[in-house]
């Protein structure tokens, strides 16, 4: 993830472009991986958030 982020600041700096991360905190998400694994946890996290 740390790679994906530097590449986004670089090309950002590098095409004169704005860049912004956002971090979401979900409570209670631990234990959704853990019982149903990452790939269900993965398919969740597509599901509740906003696409583009």
């Amino acid at each position: 993830m740390l790679q994906h982020i530097e590449f986004a600041l670089f090309n950002a700096n590098n095409t004169q472009q704005s860049c912004a991360l956002l971090f979401i905190d979900l409570d209670k998400f631990k234990p959704i991986n853990d019982a149903y694994g990452h790939h269900i946890g993965d398919k969740l996290l597509v599901a509740i958030l906003p696409s583009e």
